[in-house]
């Protein structure tokens, strides 16, 4: 059981703790390399503290002020936020120290909120300690390392919900490496509200065990991976191919006209590079609609989620391009950390209009267990991202017809609207008034 303290002392920021620790704290004893603070925390972990349910894009910057010491900042961008709304935030300040007893020491002369309540995060261990600076900055500790949760960014409505603490103490004891029990009102083998401390499941996300039926025809192997592998690369990058077959054979002809006097003598060199050029042509055209069909028809299924977001120096047809980090789950349950782009244009089947599964989406993929980076995204199955495109398309139908009919009174109007109601319907999606 983690043993927790507290006393009376005013609170103080993260930032004045983070002085107070360096300043007063030894140089770490051990060699070992700092971590990065913005991975010792899960993405599915932020979620019920930053988003609340809602999705969005979350970016995290990492940083090492000191030897021993990391940070991380995260920013999200809830779904639904207008563009020029302020992100929500929270920091986290990592201290490996020389020993146990420093660390507690350092612990020990942190400023203390008038907070008395006994936490409700129990850890594995009985030797993890935490006080609270304030309701929304947490200290913790485990063995010779502290963490410093800022929480002060991330609008929560009532930080003094048992949840809401549990789940701030429960955040600072995991980043200072302990390991956090289920919250004591949980029963055993489920997740508690607002709680997502494993990766496994997600309180707020229950689509994250979902898992696509098996795919027992692909019969894969690491050879046809290769062939299929080194086939993508040609059909996904049209515009390189398309230079290197114009300017590669003219730069050739230069050297050869340099080397041995005038090449006239080979006259059908045009004529026979006209059909290459159509060729690359027809690449550059149809090269990723016809790699995202080979993908469907020889690629493996699995499960993915998308875990976070990030920029891009690319611009496409005035859009600055986004990446997107991905999580593969094969049915064997082994996974694989890949990303996307949104100008891959990886969606089967393709659509003018091609849309992309943001944070905390779950979907199927089809992809090469040999290379995990060559995949495409099913949007026409069961999945919970492609199910609920399917319902936002029927539900705008929906809308729209219901609102011909109240202002036209026409019978087909009626109608047209009682049809896309029923359509809604049969594909489970639900639908108001």
């Amino acid at each position: 059981m983690a043993q927790v303290k507290f006393s009376t002392i005013a609170p103080c920021s993260a930032a004045c703790l983070a002085l107070l620790i360096v300043a007063a704290a030894p140089a770490p004893t051990d060699l070992r390399p700092d971590p990065d603070a913005c991975q010792l925390l899960s993405n599915l972990d932020l979620e019920p503290l930053l988003f609340a349910g809602t999705g969005g894009v979350l970016d995290s910057w990492s940083n090492y002020p000191a030897a021993g010491m990391s940070t991380c900042r995260w920013e999200a961008r809830p779904k639904g936020r207008s563009a020029d709304a302020p992100p929500r935030f929270a920091t986290l300040s990592f201290y490996h120290l020389a020993d146990r007893q420093t660390a507690q020491g350092q612990l020990d002369r942190q400023p203390h909120s008038g907070d008395t309540g006994a936490s409700t995060a129990m850890t594995s261990g009985g030797d993890d300690a935490l006080i609270r600076s304030s309701a929304l900055v947490i200290v913790a500790r485990h063995d010779a390392d502290l963490a410093v949760i800022d929480a002060r960014g991330a609008e929560l409505s009532n930080p003094g919900q048992l949840e809401a603490r549990y789940l701030l103490d429960a955040l600072a004891l995991k980043a200072a490496g302990a390991t956090v029990n289920s919250p004591p009102w949980v029963a055993p083998g489920t997740t508690a509200k607002w709680v997502s401390l494993d990766e496994r499941a997600s309180a707020l996300n229950p689509d994250i065990g979902w898992q696509p039926p098996a795919n027992p025809s692909a019969s894969a192997s690491p050879l046809t991976d290769l062939l299929l592998h080194l086939t993508l690369l040609i059909l996904r990058h049209g515009f390189f191919m398309l230079f290197a077959g114009i300017f590669g054979p003219i730069a050739v002809g230069v050297i050869l006209t340099r080397t041995n006097g005038s090449v006239r003598s080979q006259p059908n060199r045009i004529a026979l590079g006209l059909p290459v050029v159509a060729a690359l042509v027809a690449n550059l055209v149809f090269g990723t609609a016809l790699a995202n069909r080979l993908l469907h028809r020889f690629g493996t299924v699995a499960a993915a989620t998308v875990t976070g977001s990030y920029a891009t120096s690319t611009q496409y047809n005035s859009h600055d391009v986004v990446g997107y980090h991905v999580m593969l789950r094969g049915s064997d349950g082994r996974t694989a950390a890949t990303s996307f782009e949104d100008d891959d244009f990886n969606v089967y089947p393709p659509h003018n209009a091609t849309s992309y599964p943001g944070p905390g989406d779950v979907f199927t993929v089809r992809y090469l267990p040999g290379f995990s980076s060559d995949f495409t995204i099913l949007s026409d199955d069961n999945s919970p991202w492609a199910q609920a495109r399917r319902c936002r398309s029927l539900t705008d139908a929906v809308t729209q017809a219901a609102q011909r009919s109240v202002f036209s009174l026409a019978a087909e109007d009626h109608v047209a609207w009682q049809m896309a109601s029923r359509s809604a319907a049969a594909a489970g999606c639900a639908i108001s008034g």
